[in-house]
C-alpha cells in the first residue's frame, strides 16, 4: 500500500458514514416521489418538490425549477456507499494489504474477449 493511501485510511469510516447518510436520504426522497401523485407537490427532508406530471416517473422539480431524477440520485448514492463499504471491508479483512479495487476484481473474473471477426490491436 502506498503512503498516500495509508494517510487517507483513517478517514474511510467517516466517508462510509457520510455515504450511508446520502444513501438513506436518497432512498427517502425516492420513496416520496413514488408515492406522490403525478403533478403533486411534496415535501421531504426540508425540501419541496413537484412530481413530474407523467405517472410512474421518478422525476421531480425543485423550487428553483430544476428537474431531478430521484431514481438516478438513489442509484448513484448506492454505488458510492457500496464502493466505500467494499474498500472498508476489504481492508478490515487484510490489514496492511493493498486494496484491490472492484474494477480490478471484476477484470480478473471476466477477462475481456475479442469477438472472432475483430482482429486484436
Amino acid at each position: 500500500m502506498d503512503q498516500r493511501t495509508r494517510q487517507r485510511l483513517p478517514a474511510l469510516p467517516t466517508v462510509v458514514r457520510a455515504a450511508k447518510e446520502l444513501l438513506d436520504n436518497a432512498q427517502t426522497r425516492l420513496r416520496a416521489v413514488q408515492t406522490a401523485p403525478a403533478g403533486g407537490r411534496f415535501e421531504i427532508l426540508g425540501e419541496t418538490f413537484t412530481h413530474a406530471k407523467r405517472p410512474g416517473s421518478t422525476w421531480a422539480y425543485d423550487v428553483g425549477g430544476r428537474r431531478r431524477d430521484l431514481d438516478q440520485w438513489e442509484r448513484r448514492a448506492f454505488w458510492g456507499w457500496a464502493m466505500g463499504e467494499f474498500l472498508q471491508r476489504t481492508l478490515e479483512d487484510r490489514p496492511g494489504a493493498c486494496p484491490a479495487g472492484p474494477a480490478e476484481l471484476h477484470h480478473r473474473r471476466h477477462p475481456q474477449r475479442t469477438p472472432p471477426h475483430i482482429a486484436p490491436a
